[in-house]
This record gives structure tokens, sequence and C-alpha cells, in this order.
């Protein structure tokens, strides 16, 4: 199973899906959206690729957020994912955020977004991922970035795109 994982697009336009991204995206199974959307057209954009699903972030709005909900926890390849965007709840950095939000629930991993800046690693046992931003990076290397996910079995794998802007 690969799923291309992404956040904080911040698009008022769906020409975002740049060819890197969609290169990066191609034979994903599954696209995970960490919030910051901002336009529902990029959604429907990345679903060309592969069915998607996605949480509301701080600047989505009570449209999006309504829509999609802040935070979701779904099974895949016998993971179960939680994927929230970071900006709520306890915790001082955008990881600790992200954490506790399923401090009660049971999960392998933990995607999220709001910072803007890549983090693959680990957490009290829980695999943490936050994919940068395709259109605002942060961080000491500015370039958009996108992770795609591989899950075999027990094997987890993945690998980071960054591209110029």
């Amino acid at each position: 199973m690969k799923i291309g994982i992404i956040a904080d697009t911040h698009s008022r336009r769906a020409t975002l899906l740049s060819q890197p991204l969609i290169e990066a995206f191609a034979g994903v199974n599954l696209i995970l959206h960490a919030g910051d959307i901002c336009d529902m057209d990029y959604i429907k954009a990345l679903g060309s690729i592969a069915d998607v699903v996605a949480v509301a972030g701080n600047n989505d709005g009570d449209i999006l957020e309504d829509f999609f909900g802040k935070k979701v926890i779904l099974e895949v390849a016998g993971q179960r994912i939680g994927v929230v965007h970071g900006h709520e709840g306890r915790g001082r950095t955008t990881l600790l955020r992200a954490f506790n939000t399923f401090a009660n629930d049971e999960v392998d991993m933990i995607v999220f977004g709001h910072s803007h800046e890549l983090y693959f690693g680990e957490y009290q046992a829980v695999t943490m991922i936050n994919p940068g931003s395709v259109s605002r990076p942060r961080g000491t290397d500015r370039r958009p970035s996108v992770v795609v996910l591989e899950i075999n079995g027990p094997d987890i794998a993945y690998q980071v795109f960054r591209w110029e802007k």
C-alpha cells in the first residue's frame, strides 16, 4: 500500500498540482491531507490521482471543517493512522499537540501539518510524519515537499520528495 502524504497546500487554486507533485504521487493508493487545504478544488484535483482523506486546518474555515472534521483515524494495511493538522490542543510544539490529540487512541502513526516543516521520526513509539508544505515551506530547506509512505505488512518505508519552486 502506497500512501501520498501532503499538508499546508494553502491553495486558492488547483494549479498547485505541479508536475513534481504529480510524479511523486504516481502509483499511490491513497492520499492523506493534514489540513490547511483552503480550497475544495485542490482536494478534487488530488482526487484525480487517488482517493483522498483530509482534515481541516486553522485556515480552512467552518465549511471545510464541517465537511472534513479536525481529526480522523483510519486503518490502512494493518496500521492505525491518525491524521490531524496540529494547531490545537495541549503542547508547546506542533508535534506535541498532534501527539496529544491521539493520547486516548491507539494509533501506530500520526500524520500532521501546521508547522510547514518536514519531519519523520518516532515519539513515544508512535511514528510521526509531517510532510512539510508544497506552497509555503519553512525551515532550513525551503523547497516544497511531500512524503510517500509504503506499508508492506510490518515493514514501513518512506520517501521524501522535494523540488524547486
